[in-house]
């Protein structure tokens, strides 16, 4: 059987206050910032998610957004076994973005790319919407597999923009008005021994495709934090998100860093079907739920569900993001009070306007119906006058 060696990292670089990206490594979401690669070995014994996905939004909305794709997305993977069930799943995940929109205005115009790949016991599907791409990966080569929703010329082959951009022609998400989206999905047969790539362009934008290839070899988790090293060298503008996956035989021993296996680096084990969960990872799991529990309590809590991440009450969000959805809220009911303040003096206006007009026509009436008395008046005199100068 074939099996998934994933390396999974995420980070808000160094000019951004906020990490607004989200990592999906199937059930595994992340979307705080990481001091560590995080790396997970998976059976590819049914479909399996690896997922980069980079919000857009005021404040926290694209962090919010993020993260609900990927919940959406790794709830729906489940039955994506064909390009087509796979358009349905990012489909499906922009209707849910829209949907939260609905629900809370204050998110309005949050959005997200996503970019990654749906790994079947009989095929690999890469997809992605916006500019996060996806990248197969050889000895000193990279193909670029996504394709960039971006403005501007592409290659012969249609698939990549050839300048950069911080526009996008189509996101997850961004509006409560119908917008079609038209996902990006290639069918590729499963190969052993490939090496994908998954990133946001907190990389790409940064990093040339030629150095993100020397950077990579087959020890994954030393390639991630070289590749970090470059983004942030290079100036860390933009939050950085990196998946780098390897498809491997069950026989094929798994490299690990030169200098050990990573002390801090999180395994997913599975065991086979039947087997019961040693008391070491037993333990282990429970280490792992401690150190989610401190986290929540530190403020780094990170929402588990896309409708918990918008509770009217604030209380699934975290802290550090409560603070600016409530601000947003604030300016948006205070535009709407200023916007119903300027109607009603417009009303009031409009109406003294009126009555200051009729109020014209009135009195021009009247003075007109007052010229009109006198001169009737005044020609009864002359008539009256004139009649008794020839009377005899």
């Amino acid at each position: 059987m074939l099996r998934i060696d994933a390396v999974a990292f995420t980070h808000p670089g160094v000019t951004r206050p906020l990490n607004q990206d989200t990592i999906a490594v199937d059930g595994w979401i992340r979307s705080a910032p990481m001091t560590r690669p995080a790396r997970h070995h998976l059976p590819l014994d049914r479909p399996r998610l690896l997922l980069v996905a980079d919000g857009m939004g005021h404040g926290a909305a694209g962090a919010i957004a993020s993260r609900a794709a990927a919940e959406a997305l790794v709830h729906l993977v489940k039955r994506a076994d064909d390009p087509d069930a796979v358009v349905k799943m990012v489909e499906t995940a922009h209707a849910v973005l829209r949907a939260l929109i609905r629900q809370r205005p204050a998110l309005a115009g949050m959005a997200t790319t996503v970019a990654g790949l749906v790994l079947t016991p009989e095929r690999v599907m890469v997809f992605n919407v916006g500019d996060s791409r996806v990248h197969r990966i050889g000895p000193g080569t990279i193909e670029q597999l996504s394709t960039d929703d971006a403005p501007g010329p592409r290659r012969p082959d249609g698939r990549t923009a050839m300048i950069k951009s911080s526009l996008v022609t189509q996101v997850v998400g961004g509006g409560t008005r119908p917008l079609t989206l038209q996902p990006h999905v290639l069918d590729l047969p499963l190969q052993a021994g490939t090496s994908y790539l998954a990133s946001s362009d907190g990389l790409t934008d940064l990093v040339r495709p030629e150095a993100i290839a020397d950077a990579i070899d087959d020890h994954h988790t030393d390639a991630v934090e070289r590749l970090f090293q470059l983004a942030m060298e290079a100036g860390g503008t933009d939050n950085i998100s990196l998946l780098l996956a390897r498809l491997t035989t069950d026989a094929e021993p798994v490299a690990t860093r030169k200098r050990g296996l990573e002390a801090g680096a999180r395994q997913v084990r599975t065991n086979p079907p039947g087997q019961r969960a040693s008391r070491a990872e037993i333990v282990e799991v429970r280490q792992e739920i401690a150190r989610l529990d401190r986290a929540i309590r530190a403020g780094f809590a990170e929402t588990r569900t896309a409708i918990a991440s918008i509770d009217p009450s604030h209380r699934t969000l975290p802290t550090a993001w409560r603070a600016e959805v409530r601000s947003a809220e604030a300016r948006l009911e205070a535009a709407i009070r200023r916007a119903r303040r300027a109607t009603v003096r417009w009303i009031a206006g409009t109406f003294v306007l009126q009555l200051l007009i009729m109020a014209g026509l009135l009195a021009f009436l009247l003075w007109l119906s007052t010229i009109g008395g006198s001169e009737a008046w005044l020609s009864s005199m002359v008539g009256g006058s004139e009649s008794g100068l020839v009377r005899p």
